[in-house]
């Protein structure tokens, strides 16, 4: 008898993750419509760097506004936005670039060239070749990670690492975000679906992500964080003592 209570206080000890704390999206049933989804664009920051390619009718009226070939690798040769939020561009000097979409910066180019009546009706490109997030914490592969598409998705990113471990807790996923010189941060109920529509449902370029790790991890570091980790061990204790001096 005294060997099954014993059983029983170690199985209720270590087997505190249930369905609720690791299933993604549990209330997917109940929201499950048609929603318009909406794209949150993203802007251009400092240390950005840019891949600018300026076509024309005349190919060879573009050459002073194209950088030259040089490498496979764009980000060596691409216009890295200075600490004012500027790049310097051919012929047409500083351009302010921060806090402005790829499109804004494309039509911005245009208008110049056009005003200055360098170039008739041209064709502007802008891309960031930079654009990278860090996810940390309890994923199988953290790291900094580049992507190349105009946007992914907190799911997307978090795939990248590997997913979630078991030990990581999808309740309480944070989120750090550097915007126009201003450091914000939120956590995500990865759980839930009441975040889909919302300006972190898509990740931005320099984004980093943590996941936090649960109870049970924490405690397989040597760490006790609390009361219900403090009675368990002392629960355990006196189980192992009861068995031992049976």
């Amino acid at each position: 008898m005294k060997k099954i209570i014993f059983l029983l206080l170690i199985t209720t000890i270590f087997s505190c993750t249930t369905k609720k704390d690791i299933l993604y999206f549990q209330d997917i049933e109940k929201n499950n419509k048609n929603e318009k989804i909406t794209i949150n664009t993203s802007k251009i920051q400092f240390n950005d760097i840019l891949y600018i390619k300026v076509t024309a009718f005349d190919n060879d009226a573009t050459v002073p506004f194209n950088i030259p070939y040089q490498s496979l690798d764009t980000k060596l040769t691409g216009y890295l936005v200075d600490y004012n939020g500027n790049i310097s561009f051919p012929v047409l000097g500083e351009i302010r670039v921060e806090g402005k979409t790829n499109s804004e910066v494309e039509t911005i180019i245009k208008d110049l060239l056009v005003k200055e009546k360098l170039l008739k009706d041209p064709k502007i490109s802008v891309r960031v070749v930079n654009k990278k997030i860090t996810v940390l914490g309890e994923v199988s592969r953290p790291g900094t990670y580049e992507f190349s598409e105009e946007n992914i998705t907190l799911l997307q990113a978090i795939g990248r690492a590997g997913d979630i471990s078991i030990e990581g807790i999808r309740k309480n996923i944070l989120i750090i975000r550097e915007e126009n010189g201003i450091r914000t941060n939120t956590t995500i109920d990865i759980t839930k679906t009441d975040w889909f529509n919302s300006p972190y449902y898509y990740i931005k370029q320099n984004d980093v992500i943590y996941v936090t790790p649960n109870e049970r991890k924490i405690k397989s570091a040597g760490f006790i964080t609390g009361i219900r980790e403090t009675l368990g061990l002392i629960t355990g204790s006196l189980a192992l003592i009861l068995f031992l001096t049976k």
